[in-house]
């Protein structure tokens, strides 16, 4: 069972995207970036599902510090962020995410990006 890592600082958002992927993979949870990033060091998940705004460290610090660990530099990232300006998506691409998904969305959108994001490496 692949193992994803949701970093997610608002309790229901990150409720629902547990109860939606815990049948099919195995979930972790961080509510901010510097636990998320604890986490990577201790065991690498598959997958990140990651949200833009949060205390301690904000998402775009997280995908840079990820991005420059040669230890997990191939680690897909989804951007899960009620931001949705396109200036704002472009940053994260640019910094390396997969995919970007806006809030409020379909739970079942973000299960089907996940497969195809572990399909495809």
């Amino acid at each position: 069972m692949k193992d994803i890592l949701i970093v997610e600082d608002n309790d229901i958002d990150q409720h629902i995207m547990v109860d939606v992927l815990s049948e099919e993979f195995n979930i972790r949870t961080a509510n901010n970036g510097v636990e998320c990033l604890s986490q990577i060091n201790e065991r690498c998940p598959d997958l990140l599902v990651l949200d833009l705004v949060m205390p301690e460290m904000d998402g775009y610090e997280v995908i840079r510090q990820i991005k420059n660990n040669p230890a997990c530099v191939h680690l897909p990232i989804i951007v899960s962020s009620a931001k949705a300006r396109e200036e704002e998506k472009q940053v994260v691409y640019d910094l390396g995410v997969e995919n970007y998904l806006t809030k409020p969305y379909d739970p079942d959108d973000l299960t089907i990006k996940i497969k195809s994001i572990l399909n495809s490496v």
